[in-house]
């Protein structure tokens, strides 16, 4: 006994002994996110809304890309360390036994709180909103999303030689973006056209107005739009050297694109250097898709124009109408 203390109980009872918790044998492992295909931005908003979650309750992640559109057969290693620094853990293990982070969040990939691309309608996919709180999303990024070094340096180095004055940025997808309801807004907006370029168009303008000696930095998978804003735009227009096709979406293989060869690398790192580089413009002109979310919330204070405004109330009457319809046929 020490001081009327039986040893074995003092010894239990020192600051300096390790808690059960901290032992090797049971130290936490964490849980594993595994993204599934789909865009370089639907990841990353999946990826930035999930680990938020699980940091909230004290859960460490690794996170895998194995069935991503942007893996390299020449390249080696998971497409995600491609791109990105690991998000919270440097662990190499193995991850098949490691709990999935979508067994503990269930449903919330197409939520109406989703931080970076909520839903208008729960469970609705084709119902896309622009983010509601780009000032945490902008935290979650900078906290989890951090491009690699090389990445960083691309997006520096292209601005200092070509974007080194002031400029609107234009994100414009080419006709084959479908998703999100991005077919139906296009409809509403200007029926018949499968572009609406007059809005995105009279936004840049105004832009202008505002940014007299401003470039134009126009972003699209699409050369056929690139085209349309080099006619609108002159000389003020500046591209990243980015692979398009005529058509766009080539990381989805459309048939639009049969037969062409990309490297699926380089579409993952241009989309991804042209998103950081939209973040650093005066004026933000855009449509409905997850890389504008991205670039709201990586910018958030930024002035923007989201083309879609004016027929949003149209849009969801419209997509209130069809579920019930389909409620309503379901119930027979």
């Amino acid at each position: 006994m020490t001081d009327g203390v039986p040893e074995t109980t003092q010894a239990v009872a020192t600051p300096a002994s390790p808690k059960p918790d901290d032992t090797p044998d049971t130290k936490k492992l964490p849980i594993r996110l595994v993204m599934t295909k789909g865009g370089m931005f639907r990841a990353v908003s999946t990826a930035g809304h999930l680990l938020h979650l699980a940091e909230q309750d004290g859960h460490d992640v690794v996170v895998r890309w194995p069935e991503s559109v942007y893996k390299d057969p020449e390249m080696r290693g998971d497409p995600w360390e491609y791109f990105f620094e690991p998000p919270m853990t440097d662990y190499a293990g193995p991850i098949g036994k490691l709990t999935g982070i979508n067994s503990l969040y269930p449903g919330t990939v197409t939520s109406t709180e989703h931080i970076f691309s909520p839903r208008i309608f729960r469970g609705i996919a084709e119902s896309q909103d622009l983010p509601k709180d780009r000032h945490l999303g902008h935290s979650i990024l900078t906290k989890f999303i951090r491009p690699k070094a090389y990445v960083r340096a691309m997006a520096d180095d292209f601005q200092t030689a070509f974007l080194n004055r002031p400029f609107v940025g234009l994100h414009l997808r080419g006709p084959g973006r479908l998703h999100g309801g991005a077919d139906v807004m296009r409809d509403l907006l200007q029926p018949g056209e499968p572009i609406p370029y007059k809005f995105y168009f009279k936004a840049v303008r105004r832009a202008l107005r505002q940014n007299r000696r401003a470039l134009v930095f126009a972003c699209s998978d699409s050369q056929d739009v690139i085209d349309r804003v080099r006619q609108e735009f002159g000389k003020r227009v500046v591209t990243y050297p980015s692979t398009r096709s005529r058509f766009g979406e080539m990381h989805e293989s459309h048939p639009e694109n049969e037969g062409a060869v990309y490297s699926p690398f380089k579409l993952g790192l241009d989309v991804l250097v042209e998103a950081m580089l939209l973040a650093r413009a005066r004026h933000f002109v855009h449509g409905n898709s997850n890389v504008s979310n991205y670039v709201l919330c990586a910018a958030p204070d930024m002035p923007s124009t989201f083309v879609y405004e004016p027929i949003m109330g149209k849009y969801k009457e419209r997509m209130r109408a069809e579920l019930a319809q389909q409620k309503q046929a379901a119930k027979g």
